[in-house]
């Protein structure tokens, strides 16, 4: 639809800035003068240019969210390999300090908080050296901290990125506001030309 209206505005634009003979000399009583038709063609571009900024920041948008999906999945298989193993190993009180027996958060900030916890004192004795009997010890303990982080930086980029398509969105909408309103007006001071000047030819619609 933004487009096609400005497709439009360009037809009229055009119109006006390749008016005939018969037509260049009525339009300044109509306003429509050189540097106003140079004013619609600089309206024009703005809003071209804050539909594709939109379309941009639309997928961006798209690209953040899959991209925090897809590390997201991957750290919550990432914990549930480090739930199974480490309850293996140790006893009811490193159940509690490692949180195994609290379910995995669906809320993607306390999801953070207890993952990092676990993790974190799984670094440290006794539980440290029971994981190190598993295929999860200090390495891999430190590789799912670091995924962790790289999961967190994604939601704080993706948060950062909604902010932006919003911003660009009511900047699009602003946009193609003003060139409704623009539109509006010069065709109704090109339909009062028509019917004043039935003759003329070449008057945009």
């Amino acid at each position: 639809a933004d487009m096609d209206l400005l497709s439009d505005y360009q037809i009229i634009i055009e119109g006006l800035e390749l008016a005939g003979e018969m037509l260049a000399p009525l339009l300044p009583a109509y306003g429509l003068t050189p540097e106003v038709v140079a004013r619609h063609r600089e309206e024009r571009a703005a809003a071209l240019a804050a539909v594709d900024a939109r379309q941009m920041a639309i997928a961006a948008q798209r690209y953040a969210a899959d991209e925090q999906r897809t590390r997201y999945d991957a750290m919550v298989s990432t914990m549930g390999i480090f739930r199974q193993l480490a309850r293996a190993v140790v006893d009811e009180a490193g159940e509690i300090a490692l949180s195994l027996n609290e379910p995995l958060p669906t809320t993607i900030g306390i999801f953070f908080s207890l993952a990092r916890q676990a993790l974190r004192a799984a670094q440290a004795e006794p539980y440290a050296s029971l994981l190190a009997t598993t295929t999860f010890g200090p390495t891999r303990i430190a590789a799912a901290l670091t995924e962790l982080d790289e999961l967190e930086e994604t939601f704080y980029r993706r948060q950062q990125v909604d902010h932006d398509a919003k911003i660009a969105t009511r900047a699009r909408n602003d946009a193609m506001r003003v060139v409704r309103r623009s539109i509006r007006a010069l065709r109704i001071e090109l339909r009062a030309l028509r019917r004043t000047h039935p003759k003329v030819v070449g008057v945009p619609k």
